[in-house]
């Protein structure tokens, strides 16, 4: 039996619901062929919105200051569950959960592997472990040259299933569509995080319709601020761009399933490698340029260096890429067209698709030596380093109810 540990911590994984469906996503998917268990760690005992109805999935109630009682907390529910002594392998899904897992593998005699799910390069601390996998080049580049404290560094794309039709969204589908319009769609958060992205793809839009040829231009996502609504609707209408957002759950709950509605779908992350299982056309952000890149096989290499995140950068001779003319003349011949939708769509099955991805963490499980997964030091440097973590929380916490106190 695999046990897959994650954490929710209040305040730390807010707005993530991308780092759980990346779970849930490779345990359903290697639950074809092991005994999967998944515990949730942390002080709400509340399933993210992203696990529910999940198949053999707990949450156990710990503290981030206190992870020898949530290790105790934790052995309780499997022993409670008569899993404890089945156990084959513990996959940590996120660098809090460490602690715990590595605990319960060391006590079981079991290997432990722990996933780094994309994000930046680390700058300061990270758990020292003997097994990691990493999402994206930057990071495995990094952990790799580190062999003394990174001996198995793993590459594997975040994995997602493949974007499936559903014949029950067709209303929705038929809402958000423009048939005499060319349909931009954006799935993700709505929020500052990914201001850039979001606002790239307005200005894109308004270059594009400026061309005449019409745009209609759609978001999907949990409003994250109202503010920032706002402003995405004022800049739109300055810009004479017809954007329609769509915040409620009836849309965001597997939103995916209306990427049908969309011609071209600008994504990250996740909601990317979706797009090109559903062979539409991707543009991707980019950090150096004020609009969104075109993915293809001179592009590709770049956005998926950082998971198709805003840090990407693209180099100067590229730039025609990113232009909205460009893109255009590109995506208006029915031949090129055709064979950017084949390639997106062979790079997802190879690079992406969750039943590869399974494969590949299943060799890893069947490989890891069952050696003790991390130093006593190393235990000790966790301890210490999700307490600071722990009241860093709480310091701010503090300030934020002050300061709404204070006005």
């Amino acid at each position: 039996m695999i046990l897959f540990l994650i954490s929710n911590y209040s305040g730390f994984n807010t707005g993530r619901g991308g780092h759980y469906y990346s779970l849930r996503q490779m345990a359903e998917t290697i639950a074809q062929n092991r005994k999967i268990v998944t515990v949730v760690m942390g002080d709400s005992t509340s399933l993210p919105a992203a696990l529910l109805g999940m198949q053999n999935v707990h949450s156990v109630s710990t503290e981030l200051h206190k992870q020898q009682k949530g290790v105790k907390n934790v052995i309780i529910k499997l022993k409670e569950l008569k899993y404890l002594s089945e156990l084959t392998a513990v996959h940590a899904y996120d660098a809090k959960s460490t602690y715990i897992g590595a605990h319960i593998a060391k006590m079981t005699n079991t290997s432990f592997i722990l996933t780094k799910c994309g994000g930046r390069v680390p700058k300061k601390f990270y758990p020292k472990v003997n097994s990691l996998i990493v999402f994206h080049k930057k990071d495995y580049d990094y952990f790799s040259k580190q062999k003394n404290n990174y001996q198995n560094v793993h590459l594997i794309p975040n994995r997602v299933k493949p974007a499936l039709y559903e014949e029950n969204r067709q209303y929705q589908i038929h809402k958000i569509r423009n048939e005499h319009a060319f349909n931009v769609l954006k799935i993700g958060r709505i929020g500052s995080y990914y201001f850039k992205t979001l606002t790239d793809t307005i200005k894109f839009c308004s270059h594009i319709q400026s061309k005449d040829f019409p745009i209609r231009l759609s978001f999907i996502g949990y409003e994250e601020s109202g503010e920032v609504t706002e402003k995405l609707r004022v800049y739109a209408e300055q810009l004479n761009v017809s954007l329609s957002i769509y915040s409620d759950s009836d849309y965001t709950s597997q939103a995916s399933e209306l990427l049908w509605s969309c011609d071209a779908a600008v994504g990250t992350g996740r909601g990317a490698m979706e797009a090109l299982s559903a062979g539409k056309i991707l543009l991707f952000p980019v950090s150096n340029f004020d609009y969104p890149c075109l993915f293809n096989e001179k592009t590709a290499t770049y956005a998926m260096q950082d998971n198709f995140s805003e840090r990407t950068i693209l180099p100067e001779q590229l730039s025609g890429y990113c232009d909205p003319s460009n893109i255009l003349s590109l995506i208006t011949d029915s031949a090129y067209r055709h064979k950017l939708n084949a390639f997106g769509y062979e790079t997802f099955n190879s690079d992406f698709n969750v039943e590869v991805g399974a494969r590949k963490v299943l060799e890893i499980y069947d490989n890891s030596p069952n050696i003790i997964a991390i130093s006593r030091w190393n235990f000790l440097m966790l301890l210490l380093h999700n307490m600071k973590l722990h009241f860093k929380q709480r310091s701010k916490s503090f300030r934020h109810k002050l300061k709404a106190v204070v006005g």
